[in-house]
């Protein structure tokens, strides 16, 4: 796994997470300084100098990797490079960005090339997954309030519906 943008808030969370759970990573950004601070305080296995806008640099910090985890931002200026480059190395692609543009022309561009190749291409990850918590919550909330309130039992029908659609 390398985690490219380690540097920045979200970057440091992932790294976090996965050193938490001692799972082996790399870590890649711009800022040689900034990546031997945060390798100070996490256990990496190593570091990279990489920028979205230097493929050369992506290509050297990807080789060999399985998975690369994009936290750079902003997403319309990483998600795609680093996607293209991730492919390039053979390796899965995720990222946790919301920029619905980015998401949108990540899969109009990218979907097709990724599927082919055997990977797994995971832009908007935590977005997706947040919503759909927020949606489940919310589902049950209802049920809750309507089984007290005694109306709305067409909504929960539909609300089951659509949870069930969200896991085909």
């Amino acid at each position: 796994i390398v985690v490219f943008g380690a540097n920045g808030l979200v970057g440091r969370r992932v790294c976090a997470q996965l050193a938490k759970r001692s799972i082996a990573f790399e870590i890649a950004g711009r800022s040689e300084a900034k990546l031997a601070e945060l390798a100070a305080n996490v256990p990496v296995a190593h570091t990279h100098l990489a920028d979205a806008t230097d493929p050369a640099s992506l290509a050297r910090a990807f080789a060999g990797a399985r998975v690369i985890i994009n936290a750079a931002a902003p997403l319309a200026e990483t998600a795609a490079p680093v996607l293209e480059a991730a492919i390039t190395a053979g390796a899965h692609y995720v990222d946790i960005g919301g920029e619905q543009a980015a998401l949108h022309a990540l899969y109009e561009r990218h979907e097709s090339t990724a599927r082919h190749a055997g990977l797994v291409a995971l832009p908007g990850a935590g977005v997706t997954l947040v919503r759909y918590f927020l949606f489940l919550n919310s589902a049950r909330i209802f049920s809750i309030w309507s089984a007290f309130s005694g109306v709305g039992s067409q909504w929960n029908l539909s609300l089951g519906k659509e949870r069930n659609s969200i896991r085909e």
